[in-house]
């Protein structure tokens, strides 16, 4: 049996820009981070990238190679198009997870707080994610209609790659419809809220 905490450390950073925002809304010095040369989306997702190398070289790679040493466990990866599944559902998941966090930090600049949006995300996860309520328990439509929300492409899909060794195209295919979704909404929402900024006289 595959241990999946050290991809469950790796995917669970989704708060952190998110509050980053919001504080920078709370504190007055948003207006100077919309206007930086470089863009709030790019600050946001390196910030972003920077936690996920942190947990991946600090927690999820040194436990990987504990349980391999200690539990003899192994992760079924090897040099294949299987394998590149696997990656690639966890690529689209992670930019899935960002691209909501992105958008739930846009809307701090309306509602200043983010709290409430982190905690129905959280609780979502848990019911839809599939990390840990397993969808396999539901009835068969429910799991069926669960698969199609952006919240069992985040965790479900790689974790189920990642325990049967590979990913079906079907699921990538749905990952890159809801990718390609939320950069469409948060690109609109950031368009209007530029806008509003500046009639604003920010």
């Amino acid at each position: 049996m595959y241990s999946l905490y050290p991809l469950l450390k790796v995917v669970s950073g989704i708060s952190l820009h998110p509050r980053r925002i919001s504080q920078s809304v709370m504190k007055g010095t948003v207006a100077y981070d919309m206007i930086r040369p470089i863009s709030l989306f790019n600050l946001s997702l390196f910030l972003q990238i920077g936690h996920f190398l942190f947990t991946l070289l600090t927690v999820s790679i040194p436990l990987s190679i504990s349980y391999h040493f200690l539990f003899g466990v192994k992760f079924p990866f090897t040099l294949s198009i299987n394998s590149l599944s696997i990656l690639c559902a966890s690529f689209f998941g992670l930019f899935i997870a960002f691209e909501i966090g992105y958008s739930i930090g846009l809307l701090s600049l309306i509602t200043t707080r983010t709290g409430g949006f982190l905690s129905m995300f959280d609780g979502l996860m848990i019911l839809l994610g599939g990390a840990y309520l397993p969808l396999n328990i539901y009835p068969s439509f429910l799991k069926d209609l669960t698969s199609l929300t952006p919240f069992a492409s985040i965790q479900y899909f790689p974790l189920q790659g990642l325990s049967n060794g590979s990913v079906p195209s079907w699921q990538l295919i749905t990952q890159l419809f809801w990718l390609a979704l939320l950069i469409c909404i948060t690109n609109i929402q950031e368009s209007k809220l530029r806008q509003r900024l500046k009639i604003a006289g920010g």
